[in-house]
């Protein structure tokens, strides 16, 4: 299966006249379809939601498509949510037991 890159390079050369580098460019159809793919594999577990590493991309927009999606996120901390509403789909990491730290996470 052969792969169309989704941004041509005409496109990025325009895009890097404006935006200083390094950056990240997203697939927001390619990240919906995927998210759609893996929640139509676990169909069949009615209470699967796939929770998504916020420390991996602290990018809000990627979080809010996610989230559209019904994806939730997973954060050690508060701060990692930029998105006012995320946090009603975010899910905390904190093992059973274990004190916070003084930080705050």
């Amino acid at each position: 299966m052969k792969k169309e890159a989704f941004v041509t390079k005409e496109q990025i050369e325009e895009i890097v006249k404006t935006y200083p580098t390094p950056f990240h460019i997203y697939d927001e159809k390619a990240i919906r379809n995927n998210i759609r793919k893996l929640q139509a594999a676990f169909s069949w577990a009615p209470k699967f939601q796939e929770h998504f590493a916020v420390k991996a991309a602290p990018n809000p927009r990627l979080i809010q498509v996610l989230a559209e999606e019904g994806a939730g996120s997973d954060c050690s901390r508060r701060s990692h949510l930029h998105p006012p509403d995320s946090s009603r789909h975010s899910k905390f990491s904190r093992p059973a037991g274990t004190a916070r730290n003084k930080d705050g996470a």
